[in-house]
């Protein structure tokens, strides 16, 4: 009423991370009106960042996300096969994906978003698969190994193992090999692999001499470029060959994810990240950089048309 729109509340939902009420506003009040009033709306609550979903798709609702003092839902279930945990959405149900339906996802997220508890969820869960982390850092999954996945912590494994991923696809393509075993292979801190690589002089053997010595030839080659090349087809081309990519990065942006490889990754997690921007390099909208952290997520999952708002399950406890 302060900001001259006129309504009643029809609900108020309680989940883990926010309150959501359900705004049912008057005829003829425009969207466009109620969505920017999400910083005024902060103001007059003391809140820290509330979000407007207006409407809520197949209703003659406006949800108000008001965030309060978290606490992570537990999971009570196990992964099955390629079924994975996401966590709670803001009306307390428990929201799972299929990697093999997906197959493919793009996670971004700043440090204290709760990137690395969301990932180890979905390794821990998984059943049957071959699971390979590229972890630069050293650091977040050195002890799942090698119960639940194999780590990697060098570039040239990380690129080698792309390359390997690559013949694998191409070889079943040309067997006809359609339900191979499942290959995962994911990626934690993309920013950083990305930004290691670059101009490398490498030596081939383009022939011998008359007394048999092979003759080397020093070649240079830009590893980034063929890095992305090689990822792009696995995201191209990966899903009838049972070959999964999960990407997470700290840096959502256009400099670091390149166009082919987001547009081949149809599922889409975006925890806090800085900025509005950050959050349209992920979801293609804002949105992100007015979550929590700590596992607060819009997550836009196989044959979602929109994002959901996601509070990521605890730690869960990894049994293989």
């Amino acid at each position: 009423m302060e900001f001259g729109i006129g309504g009643k509340i029809d609900d108020v939902v309680k989940s883990n991370s926010v309150d959501t009420y359900m705004l049912k506003p008057n005829r003829g009040v425009r969207m466009s009106k109620i969505a920017g009033l999400e910083d005024d709306v902060a103001l007059a609550l003391g809140s820290e960042a509330v979000r407007i979903i207006a409407p809520i798709y197949g209703t003659q609702t406006v949800g108000i996300e008001v965030p309060k003092e978290q606490s992570f839902p537990v999971c009570n279930d196990v992964g099955r096969g390629t079924q994975i945990p996401i966590g709670v959405d803001t009306m307390n149900k428990a929201v799972w994906d299929d990697l093999a339906k997906m197959p493919h996802m793009l996670i971004g997220g700043q440090t204290g978003s709760g990137k690395s508890v969301f990932i180890r969820n979905i390794i821990v869960s998984l059943r049957g698969c071959d699971v390979a982390v590229a972890d630069c850092k050293m650091m977040d999954f050195n002890d799942l190994a090698p119960d639940f996945c194999t780590v990697l912590t060098e570039k040239a494994e990380i690129t080698q193992k792309i390359a390997n991923l690559v013949k694998l696809m191409e070889n079943r393509y040309k067997k006809g090999v359609r339900n191979g075993r499942r290959h995962v292979l994911v990626i934690d801190e993309y920013a950083d692999l990305v930004m290691q690589l670059g101009k490398e002089t490498r030596q081939r053997v383009v022939g011998y001499t008359k007394k048999g010595e092979p003759k080397i030839e020093s070649y240079t080659v830009d590893a980034r470029a063929e890095m992305e090349t090689n990822l792009a087809r696995i995201l191209q081309k990966g899903r009838a060959a049972n070959i999964s990519v999960i990407i997470a990065t700290q840096r959502p942006s256009a400099d670091i994810v390149a166009p082919i490889i987001k547009a081949n990754c149809p599922v889409k997690a975006c925890l806090r990240v800085a900025t509005a921007k950050n959050s349209e390099i992920i979801l293609d909208g804002a949105g992100g950089e007015r979550l929590l952290g700590k596992g607060d997520m819009l997550y836009l999952g196989s044959s979602m048309v929109n994002p959901v708002r996601v509070q990521c399950f605890a730690p869960i406890e990894g049994r293989k």
